[in-house]
């Protein structure tokens, strides 16, 4: 079934929960990159100083932000934001509005289908219930999203991606609605997910690859500590990186018990054990216009 990325489900009455995807206002993603040390969200409600409560640990990934943008405009693959729910007249009080991401894949035709990979029972892997008021569409600290950014690599994973707990989004939608801006995506990238992602910088960008087998937690790890508590309230887990294998040589919990590697010839895997939660906080300022295509 093909679906028109203009509202081919016809207007919402609802908060887009429901609706198909597809059928709301759909907008490509054009431009990606980590957002400024003082952008972003407060995920965990503290604060490092006064007026300071921004968590966006990982800024310094900005220095990649290059390599970022040329993998997403070489990938045939593309992201999509989708935003349903939004009523045919502008109502005076504040809107719900469903805010969806997918990857979409280019048809023969032209258009875009929604990867069955971003669905899960028919429905959004990754969405989030926002408001709406005066073109601004903000969602609080609570969500899962992912985030992909690059191409497919091997059929199984992605060249970029990052899935995000206790996500937030923000974002302006224009009075025509055309295009989003001033768009920020926010939340934790936690040790499990980066632990299992190459280092997709390797082979692009040498600076941010300190051998080819690297996992981006390798990267990361090697640089800061994780700094958003997604356990309940057990303390902030901590990484140690071997200076010479420049991967992650040692886990610890909340309570600075080191966890055995589920592998002892493979230190790094200490990363996988189930009991490791925690994450960095990053951000992500977006643009994206809206996709006048057919989506299937």
């Amino acid at each position: 079934m093909l679906l028109i990325a203009c509202g081919g489900g016809g207007p919402s009455t609802s908060d887009g929960q429901d609706d198909a995807p597809g059928s709301g206002l759909v907008f490509v993603v054009n431009s990606v990159g980590v957002a400024e040390r003082t952008r972003g969200f407060d995920l965990d409600g503290a604060c490092v100083a006064t007026d300071d409560c921004v968590d966006n640990r990982l800024y310094q990934l900005r220095a990649g932000n290059t390599e970022v943008l040329r993998v997403l405009s070489e990938s045939a693959d593309r992201l999509l934001v989708e935003i349903a729910g939004i009523e045919p007249e502008p109502a005076p009080e504040v809107d719900l509005v469903s805010v969806s991401l997918y990857v979409g894949e280019p048809t023969p035709t032209g258009g875009l289908r929604i990867s069955e990979r971003s669905l899960l029972e028919g429905r959004a892997r990754s969405r989030a219930l926002a408001q709406l008021e005066n073109d601004e569409i903000s969602a609080p600290p609570g969500h899962e999203l992912e985030l992909v950014l690059g191409t497919d690599r091997d059929g199984a994973s992605y060249d970029l991606a990052f899935r995000l707990a206790v996500a937030a989004l923000q974002a302006r939608i224009d009075p025509a609605k055309a295009r989003l801006d001033r768009f920020l995506i926010g939340g934790a990238a936690t040790i499990p997910d980066l632990a299992t992602r190459p280092n997709p910088f390797c082979g692009r960008e040498e600076a941010l690859c300190g051998r080819d087998d690297q996992t981006l937690l390798d990267l990361i790890a090697s640089a800061a500590q994780p700094d958003i508590d997604i356990s309940p309230a057990d303390g902030l887990e901590k990484l140690h990186v071997n200076q010479v294998s420049r991967r992650v040589s040692r886990c610890l919990d909340g309570q600075g018990r080191e966890l055995e590697p589920s592998n002892a010839a493979e230190p790094w895997t200490c990363a996988l054990r189930s009991e490791l939660k925690d994450g960095y906080s990053i951000t992500f300022e977006l643009e994206a216009h809206r996709f006048e295509g057919e989506i299937e």
